[in-house]
């Protein structure tokens, strides 16, 4: 019985470390896909071709731009580009 509980709790650390882990590298991914829609927007892209090549879908592109709006304290489309551009968070698109 003790050694049952003692593999169960090593089981258990095991799976909370990993869990940390993940959790610990999930911001970061996050945020990076966010700067990638909004260099995508600036860009001018509809959110469909925003979210093809980031293997997301329309939903959660919109979703994603509705996110950094309210978190920025912006209205539109408009002002999250004109944002980023002036606070060089992503790159003018060559034209």
């Amino acid at each position: 019985m003790a050694r049952t509980l003692a593999a169960a709790f090593r089981r258990l650390v095991s799976a909370l470390s990993d869990l940390e882990m993940i959790s610990a590298a999930l911001p970061e991914i996050v945020i990076q896909t966010q700067v990638d829609v909004v260099q995508m927007l600036v860009s001018g892209l509809s959110n469909k071709k925003i979210g093809a090549p980031l293997g997301i879908v329309e939903r959660t592109v919109k979703a994603q731009v509705a996110k950094l709006m309210r978190k920025i304290g912006v209205h539109n489309r408009i002002e999250l580009s004109v944002y980023a551009v002036a606070r060089s968070l992503v790159i003018l698109p060559a034209n």
